[in-house]
């Protein structure tokens, strides 16, 4: 599970493996989606995107689907994660004064 605040973003990106756990290749680009309609992607690469949320969402879970069938044919694999998203804390403050006044 990963982590950002609605003031973030991050890339996600799938590493596809054979049975016997090397790296593999992929047919075509992963199309990446999310459970929830505040989180947007932009495709950075064919198996990456970057990940910006419009609003805080709690947990939201990412689906990545992709062929992994180099030929003709298409085998889908579907992998999924999670990703939180929180409202920014504060880190600092500042002082604010109000107008001054006459003592009377």
């Amino acid at each position: 599970m990963a982590r950002i605040t609605t003031e973030q973003k991050v890339v996600v990106s799938i590493k596809p493996k054979t049975l016997g756990g090397h790296d593999a290749l992929i047919d075509g680009s992963v199309a990446f989606s999310a459970d929830s309609p505040n989180i947007v992607f932009t495709q950075v690469s064919p198996t990456s995107a970057e990940i910006t949320a419009t609003g805080a969402v709690a947990s939201v879970q990412i689906k990545a689907e992709f062929d992994a069938d180099l030929g003709e044919g298409v085998t889908t694999i579907v992998a999924t994660g999670v990703l939180e998203v929180v409202e920014p804390q504060a880190v600092t403050a500042e002082v604010v004064f109000g107008e001054p006044e006459l003592v009377v």
